[in-house]
């Protein structure tokens, strides 16, 4: 008993010195990429987890969004009350 209770203490410093001196999400995420990439192309469990990416191109109602007006253009809308 008194093993593990050295342990639990030794463990719970030692992510408490992770989060006090490192980033462990950014860790962890590298961490994940790093396994996939070592997987060889065959799944891992990682990529059974995460969704694909969508591949099909958005569609936007009122025109395209992808550009923004120059200063000038914002100037003139406003001046003339659009």
């Amino acid at each position: 008993m008194r093993v593990l209770r050295w342990l639990g203490l030794a463990l719970l410093a030692a992510i408490a010195l992770l989060f006090a001196v490192g980033r462990p999400v950014v860790w962890t995420e590298a961490a994940l990429i790093i396994w996939d990439i070592a997987g060889g192309g065959q799944p891992t469990l990682w990529q059974k987890l995460t969704d694909r990416p969508n591949e099909y191109p958005a569609r936007w109602v009122d025109g395209d969004f992808g550009s923004t007006p120059g200063a000038g253009e914002v100037l003139r809308q406003r001046r003339d009350g659009l």
